[in-house]
C-alpha cells in the first residue's frame, strides 16, 4: 500500500499500526460496489433469468425462499452468471430467487467498467497509486456513484447439535442478506464451512443450513439423523449480517 490514501480502524486500534484486517476501511483495497437486487419465481419449476446489461461476468450472491416458506436459504440452487444475465435451475415451482448483482467482475480478464452517472457531486477514493481524478471506476475503492455491501452485525454462537436448530434475534424488520459458516471437524479435521453444508456421506440427506427470516435467523440441521459429527458443545456458528434486505 502507497502512503497515502484514507485508513479507518476499528474502535481501540492505532490507525498508523494496525493490521489491515483492523481497519473498517482502507483505499488500498478494492470493495463490492452493488448493481443491483434483482428477484424473480419459478413458474412449475422452470429455470428463473435474470437479465442484466453489465456485459460481463459479474460477482453475485443468491438467495432462494422456497416455495410456501418465509425465510431465504445462501447458495441453495444452482447459478450460472453470463455477460447478460444469471440463470437458476434445479428449482421446485413456486421457489424465489433474491440475488444481489455487483459491478465487480468475477473473472480477471475484465479490466474496466463503468456506471451512468447519477450527479456531478460526491465522494470518491481511489485505490494505491491511483489519481481519483482520472482513475477508471474498477480503480476507486469507493465511491458514492455506489452501494456497497456494509456489514450490520456479526453474531457468533456455539451450535447447533445434530437434528437441532439455534436462533439469533436480530429484529431488523426486514430479512437480511447474510453469510453463515461453522467451525467443525469433519474427519479428524477442523476447518470453516460455508452453509447450507451437506453430510459428505449422505450427499444431501443430511443439511446444515442458514435460514434469514424477517426479525431472526435460524441455524437448522435437519434430515437422515442431522449431520453426523456436530457438537454443540465445541462447534462455533458465525454469521454476518448485511444492511442489504432480499425484498
Amino acid at each position: 500500500m502507497g502512503d497515502y490514501g484514507i485508513k479507518i480502524s476499528k474502535s481501540g486500534e492505532d490507525v498508523m499500526t494496525t493490521e489491515d484486517k483492523n481497519l473498517v476501511y482502507s483505499s488500498g483495497f478494492d470493495t463490492m460496489k452493488l448493481f443491483e437486487r434483482k428477484s424473480g419465481t419459478s413458474v412449475g419449476g422452470a429455470n428463473v433469468t435474470l437479465s442484466h446489461p453489465l456485459n460481463y461476468k459479474a460477482a453475485y450472491m443468491a438467495y432462494r425462499k422456497p416455495s410456501g416458506q418465509f425465510y431465504y436459504q445462501y447458495c441453495a440452487v444452482r447459478g450460472e452468471m453470463k455477460a447478460t444475465e444469471v440463470v437458476f435451475s434445479n428449482l421446485n415451482a413456486g421457489d424465489e430467487i433474491s440475488c444481489l448483482i455487483f459491478y465487480n467482475p468475477a473473472n480477471v480478464g475484465i479490466t474496466d467498467y463503468t456506471k451512468v452517472k447519477t450527479g456531478d457531486y460526491g465522494v470518491k477514493a481511489s485505490q494505491s497509486n491511483e489519481d481519483v481524478f482520472t482513475a477508471a471506476e474498477n480503480k476507486l475503492s469507493m465511491s458514492s456513484q455506489y452501494s456497497t455491501l456494509q456489514i450490520r452485525n456479526i453474531y457468533e454462537q456455539l451450535g447447533p447439535a445434530s437434528d437441532g436448530t439455534i436462533t439469533i434475534n436480530h429484529n431488523y424488520g426486514y430479512i437480511p442478506a447474510f453469510l453463515a459458516e461453522i467451525e467443525t471437524t469433519i474427519g479428524g479435521r477442523t476447518g470453516y464451512v460455508q452453509m447450507p453444508r451437506a453430510d459428505e456421506v449422505g450427499f444431501g440427506a443430511a443439511l446444515l443450513e442458514c435460514r434469514s427470516r424477517l426479525n431472526d435467523i435460524k441455524i437448522v440441521s435437519y434430515g437422515g439423523g442431522g449431520v453426523p459429527g456436530l457438537d454443540a458443545s465445541s462447534d462455533m456458528t458465525r454469521i454476518i449480517l448485511f444492511t442489504e434486505a432480499l425484498e
